[in-house]
């Protein structure tokens, strides 16, 4: 027996004896998986295993009339953790085989929490080789293994899948794979950590309804298709991912939510071409977790190159596969492993197969035996999706990560009976009762404020408050939202939620409608008053008293401001804000303001009163101005300063009043003197003689002396 154009590592039978754990949750509590120690009973498949690969040796033995040369294989006990020396396999290759990975697969520790029970009983079964998928498997864990707390709001959580953006159409075989991810799920093979997958649609209706298709990021585990069958319906590896995996990997709710995705997701294959060559057509899943396909693997709407990576010089259907080629697919690959596709074809040959993703993302046949790596596909109702929050990345921008929050049907929340929300200035006070069989799981209860024209938030955050069952929580309605318009122009919902870490799904009860307090009438903003001393420092205790004829008032109302200093102190200054936000007015002249649409702030500074300037004088000088032959009219001669000023506080402004000469006064005009430095010029024409000047200086004061 012969496989031509496959590698030679993806041929050759290997087997390992072991057991995987298998984890069931409880349905009646909505709780994050835990790690345990049952084990999964299955009927042995040792000696078909043996007795198919003992006939398929004698089989290629008599019929390869090549060099043979067999490949070596891991063997691993159970009871034993030292590998064994390989044995040799009964298939020949016509390419050079390649050995498994040596890498030993070491599992995180368990945290004390997560500790599994010890157990003397085993059952024996197939446990996949250290080999293909251990890789992946390690990475997987090593990028969950510790999760962050994060805080929800309108920030980074979204209405429903709204923000996950499709993945990017790659424009080449080289390009890798780009889009969002989304945590789903938990795998317990082998331990306990969130699973990451990728968002192959936001938004898909091809499978029976709408959906969010996910495809895992990395290969969970290793496990064969089947020990005889080649067809996915009734296969061991759908049985499994449908029965054990499905139950163990997922809360109640979250397979609840996902849908069982029906037929080909409306997909087909081009003729001729290699897939429609080797695999015929699309095969349908009936199944809530599945294999992709050759033609999902393939669709370039979902993140994957149309490429097969397969190439041709002949005609397709004329198989001659020794004309065909292959290449590498990056956008395929999941960290170098070999992964399993649904799909059930003829190799050149003639040979059964199962379709497979090898290391470098290229599509291939192999025998159905094979323990090779599993990446799990599903579809998320859509329907069950309330919010999706990222916790990496940009929402809307391919490379984001995202947790979802589902709706919990055991969870329900109200207004308490007889009860209605109530407001006090911004601050609206909510009473609510949290009912349903999860009720105890509450640890959250939030508050959401959205436009009735976008799904955007507005506002989403947690309630102000201790949770309870039946509990009052408040928040702050948003600046720039009337009160009147609540229930028209914006809504206002609760719900009841129980949250995890950064990579764990949350849950939630359906988003309910809140009616606007009763006593609606026109917002009433707080008015906020602010004492302090212009350099920042608070002495609302001692430098004077602030009131204001309206504690609450209404957009366009006038507000008047009476600012009483204490001993000691005089009124600085007087200023108002519309909000936080908004710009500071002065209204220290007129002490009123009209309120905006934002509570208003009021900042009154008291300072302390100034001393007289009793100290400040004055004395007269004689100047004496020497001036001949002036030829321009207007040229002035400057003479010093007439008067000598001292103690002075703060800016001096001097100006003229008066100048005689004997009984006559008017001689002023031909005087000018400087109001900031006292200095006298006098005019051309002026006679020969002595004046008298008469001038004032006004000493400004400052922060702690009187103007004088």
């Amino acid at each position: 027996m012969k496989f031509k154009r496959l590698p030679a590592a993806l041929i050759a039978v290997t087997m390992t004896v072991g057991m995987i754990p298998t984890l069931v949750f409880a349905d009646d509590a909505q709780t994050e998986p835990a790690e345990t120690s049952s084990v999964q009973t299955t009927e042995s498949k040792e000696t078909k295993e043996t007795e198919k690969e003992t006939a398929e040796s004698k089989e290629s033995e008599t019929s390869e009339t090549e060099a043979k040369k067999p490949e070596q294989t891991e063997t691993v006990e159970p009871s034993e953790s030292k590998e064994t020396e390989p044995s040799e396999s009964g298939v020949k290759e016509t390419e050079a085989s390649a050995e498994p990975s040596e890498t030993e697969e070491k599992a995180p520790e368990a945290s004390e929490s997560q500790a599994p029970a010890e157990t003397e009983t085993t059952v024996p079964e197939v446990k996949p080789d250290k080999g293909p998928a251990v890789t992946a498997k390690n990475k997987a864990k090593n990028d969950s293994l510790k999760e962050d707390a994060i805080h929800k709001d309108q920030t980074n959580t979204f209405y429903k899948q709204t923000k996950i953006a499709r993945p990017i159409i790659p424009s080449s075989a080289d390009s890798p794979w780009s889009g969002s991810y989304v945590y789903f799920g938990r795998c317990t093979i082998d331990g306990n950590w969130p699973m990451k997958f990728r968002v192959l649609s936001p938004s898909i209706s091809v499978y029976g309804k709408p959906s969010m298709f996910l495809d895992s990021e990395y290969t969970l585990f290793d496990k064969e298709f089947d020990s005889n069958s080649y067809n996915w319906d009734g296969s061991s590896l759908q049985y499994f991912l449908n029965g054990a995996f499905l139950s163990s990997s997922f809360t109640s709710t979250e397979r609840n939510s996902i849908i069982t995705s029906y037929g080909t997701g409306d997909l087909t294959y081009k003729s001729p071409s290699y897939e429609a060559t080797i695999f015929g057509s699309p095969v349908k899943v009936n199944d809530k977790i599945f294999l992709l396909d050759v033609s999902e693997a393939m669709n370039s709407y979902y993140g994957y190159s149309s490429d097969s990576s397969w190439t041709t010089s002949s005609d397709w259907k004329k198989v001659h596969s020794s004309d065909w080629t292959q290449h590498k697919v990056l956008n395929r690959s999941k960290s170098g492993c070999f992964w399993w596709l649904r799909s059930a074809g003829t190799t050149a040959d003639g040979l059964a197969c199962v379709g497979q993703v090898d290391a470098d993302g290229m599509i291939d046949g192999i025998t159905n035996h094979r323990a090779w790596g599993v990446a799990p596909a599903l579809n998320v109702d859509l329907d069950s999706i309330l919010l999706s929050t990222v916790v990496s990345g940009t929402a809307n921008k391919v490379g984001a990560e995202y947790k979802l929050t589902l709706k919990d049907p055991d969870l329900s929340i109200s207004v308490q009976s007889g009860k209605k929300a109530s407001i006090s200035g911004r601050t609206v006070t909510i009473p609510y009762q949290i009912s349903g069989s999860h009720a105890g799981n509450v640890n959250r209860v939030s508050v959401i404020v959205r436009r009735n024209t976008t799904l955007d938030f507005l506002y989403y955050d947690a309630l102000s408050g201790t949770v309870a069952k039946n509990g009052t929580g408040t928040f702050t309605l948003p600046d720039g939202l009337d009160l009147n318009d609540w229930g028209t122009k914006y809504y206002v919902y609760i719900l009841a939620e129980q949250t995890f870490g950064s990579q764990t799904t949350d849950y939630a009860s359906d988003m309910v409608a809140l009616d606007a307090p009763v006593a609606a009438g026109p917002t009433k903003y707080n008015v906020h008053i602010d004492v302090v001393y212009p350099g920042g420092i608070d002495t609302s205790e001692i430098s004077g008293i602030v009131t204001v004829d309206k504690e609450q008032a209404a957009s366009g109302e006038k507000i008047t401001v009476t600012a009483t200093p204490n001993s000691g102190y005089v009124l600085y200054r007087i200023e108002w804000c519309d909000g936080t936000q908004g710009k500071s007015v002065d209204i220290t002249s007129t002490k009123t303001f009209t309120v905006g649409n934002n509570d208003p702030y009021i900042y009154v500074m008291f300072w302390n009163e100034p001393k007289p300037n009793t100290l400040f004088s004055v004395q007269p000088k004689t100047a004496k101005v020497k001036y001949k032959r002036l030829k321009k009219k207007a040229q002035t001669v400057a003479c010093s300063k007439v008067m000598t000023v001292s103690n002075a506080q703060g800016a001096l402004n001097y100006s003229l009043v008066s100048v005689k000469r004997g009984k006559s006064k008017k001689y002023k005009k031909y005087f000018k003197i400087n109001a900031k430095t006292g200095n006298v010029t006098v005019k051309k024409k002026l006679k020969k003689g002595t004046y008298k000047i008469t001038c004032k200086v006004t000493a400004a004061g400052n922060a702690d002396y009187l103007s004088a």
